[in-house]
């Protein structure tokens, strides 16, 4: 009779095999599911000081002056101020079309550690590395508006 160690680890082994043959489909699923929250979540906050600096920049009326504007007024690199330059060109002025480019690069990060850690350690702990970060993200989302409101409330 198999002991029931083996038994669980051969159907630990084959539900990895199923799921790393369906890796693509729930690449996908996560994708569409990152993305719809991202952009409802990004719809409904408003800017933060940093963002409104980016839109400030990101409104410049070229690319060039843009750039200028991002050195001159903002420590951080120019790129993502350049890509916020061009996703108000192409999508207008609003909360989600400046987000773009930190939602898109959220989604890069998320599956550059997927792939990482499923190459390094397997599938399980590539679906726990996908997953992570934006749960991470959510926690300290809601964390730090309740900081602010506790804030807001001793402040009054």
């Amino acid at each position: 009779m198999p002991s029931p160690e083996s038994s669980l680890e051969n159907e630990a082994r084959h539900l990895a095999v199923r799921i790393e043959k369906r890796q693509h489909l729930i690449l996908c699923a996560f994708t569409i599911l990152y993305l719809l929250g991202a952009g409802l979540h990004a719809r409904g906050k408003p800017f933060w000081y940093d963002e409104v600096i980016t839109l400030v920049i990101a409104n410049s009326p070229n690319l060039s002056t843009a750039w200028k504007a991002a050195l001159a007024c903002d420590a951080a690199p120019p790129l993502p101020h350049l890509m916020a330059h061009l996703c108000v060109r192409w999508f207008g002025d609003g909360e989600i079309s400046v987000r773009i480019p930190a939602i898109l690069g959220f989604w890069v990060f998320c599956l550059c550690l997927f792939r990482f850690t499923s190459r390094r350690v397997g599938i399980y702990y590539a679906l726990a590395a996908l997953l992570l970060p934006t749960v991470l993200e959510t926690y300290y989302s809601r964390w730090r508006r309740a900081r602010m409101a506790r804030n807001w409330h001793f402040a009054a």
